[in-house]
């Protein structure tokens, strides 16, 4: 997402210097949370065996393998949500309060896979 803002503000025909402003703006503004079923493949590393459980599922987990915040027993899909949402409103860039009749400001959702599967797929 942070790399789609620079490339607006480039396509804009923005200097060097606004396009990493802008670009270093989004960053500040981002909170984000991975949640997985099972464990990517590190090359030379032994499979991990975290997630093996079926009915287990990792909040918070890094996208390299880094072991997330939290193992859950596998809830249902709006629980999930409630959960991811919980998270990332704690977080820095999303939980400034809101003044006394002012307006939350626009958030953009941007849900992937996490690398696991290819566009094609």
């Amino acid at each position: 997402l942070v790399h789609k803002c620079a490339g607006a503000a480039a396509a804009r025909g923005a200097c060097l210097s606004a396009v990493t402003a802008a670009a270093e703006a989004a960053a500040a503004a981002v909170a984000t949370v991975g949640v997985s079923l099972t464990t990517c493949s590190v090359p030379g590393a032994p499979r991990s065996r975290r997630l093996d459980n079926p009915h287990t599922v990792e909040l918070g987990l890094g996208i390299h393998g880094e072991p997330g915040r939290e193992a859950i027993t596998l809830p249902s899909a709006t629980d999930l949500v409630d959960r991811v949402m919980t998270v990332l409103s704690a977080a820095p860039a999303l939980s400034k309060p809101v003044e006394e009749g002012g307006s939350v400001p626009p958030l953009a959702l941007l849900v992937n896979d996490l690398g696991a599967c290819s566009g094609l797929e």
